[in-house]
């Protein structure tokens, strides 16, 4: 009955089909970036709880991501995001070998094995350095591993352009602060920029 307390202090029921829409709004968002909808917003069918319930999942799956973030930090668990600095210390260290032999033994200060196995599978894929590769046997267009030698001219050039700390850094910040990642091209291409500037050639 209407008037009675209990069907009062009954939710309405919300159907599994209205929460498809907010889920996957709250899903697209990146971490700490949700917000309550406009009042226009559609997904206002759902009850307000049941939304608020919602976000404050996405919070607590946010922050269980940061503290595995922090835990696989403390026990060395490598990252495997691209690294520029990384990159750059690597082109360092095959200009500075004193053989073209195959080097089975990159160490950088820092870094992790799987953190340079997994870059230096990165530069040979950039044409940065020459190596034999190590494929998988289920598809042979997976190289899993490289073997490398040393530099190639494309690798030398990048690094070449990329030696003056000053204009690396430089460049790292403008793409950064344009772009939000680092890409090797673009990264590339202000370097020259900035060192033809620096040296008064026209740009």
């Amino acid at each position: 009955m209407k008037g009675d307390p209990a069907h009062q202090r009954r939710r309405p029921v919300v159907p599994p089909i209205a929460l498809q829409p907010a889920i996957m709004r709250l899903s697209a968002r990146p971490a700490g970036s949700w917000r309550l909808p406009a009042r226009s917003d559609p997904d206002l069918l759902i009850h307000g709880r049941t939304f608020c319930q919602l976000s404050n999942h996405r919070l607590r799956v946010d922050k269980a991501q940061r503290r595995l973030k922090v835990a696989n930090q403390e026990k060395g668990v490598a990252s495997m995001k691209r690294d520029m600095d990384l990159v750059r210390k690597l082109l360092f260290y095959f200009e500075d070998k004193q053989s073209f032999s195959v080097d089975q033994n990159v160490t950088i200060d820092g870094y992790s094995e799987d953190e340079i196995a997994y870059h230096l599978v990165l530069i040979a894929q950039a044409g940065f350095i020459d190596f034999e590769p190590q494929r998988s046997s289920s598809n042979p267009d997976r190289i899993y591993k490289v073997y490398p030698f040393g530099l190639t001219w494309k690798g030398h050039e990048f690094l070449e352009n990329a030696k003056d700390e000053n204009l690396w850094n430089k460049s790292k910040e403008k793409v950064l602060g344009v772009t939000g990642g680092l890409s090797a091209d673009v990264l590339g291409s202000l370097i020259k920029y900035y060192a033809k500037e620096k040296l008064g050639i026209p740009v």
